[in-house]
């Protein structure tokens, strides 16, 4: 809140809309296909070529490898998860903060136009 404050004193305008949204298992809920489109469509934003030496396209297929591919032991049976991301995982948390940020950026357009 000190940080909203202070923010608040120099940046807040009159037709500031400040608004919050609370997502409930957000890593097991994106859908894994649309969490690895926003992975591709970040690094586009980006206008991202290649990281580290490895080109977006082997990126993108290791990312895809990864969500399809994420297993888990319960009461003695393995699963594979067919929904979301695994809890804890760096590239779970990757996906969800890329997908948040276009999900976002989706409502304030339909607010701004609605205004």
């Amino acid at each position: 809140m000190k940080q909203v404050y202070e923010w608040s004193t120099n940046n807040l305008r009159e037709e500031t809309l400040l608004c919050t949204i609370d997502i409930v298992d957000l890593y097991t809920m994106i859908p894994q296909t649309e969490g690895v489109l926003a992975i591709k469509k970040m690094l586009d934003y980006l206008e991202l070529k290649q990281i580290g030496g490895l080109k977006i396209e082997i990126i993108i297929r290791l990312i895809r490898f990864v969500m399809k591919n994420n297993y888990f032991l319960y009461e003695g049976q393995y699963y594979c998860q067919i929904r979301g991301g695994a809890m804890g995982s760096p590239l779970t948390l990757t996906i969800a903060n890329c997908y948040m940020f276009f999900f976002e950026r989706n409502i304030v357009k339909q607010i701004t136009n609605a205004l």
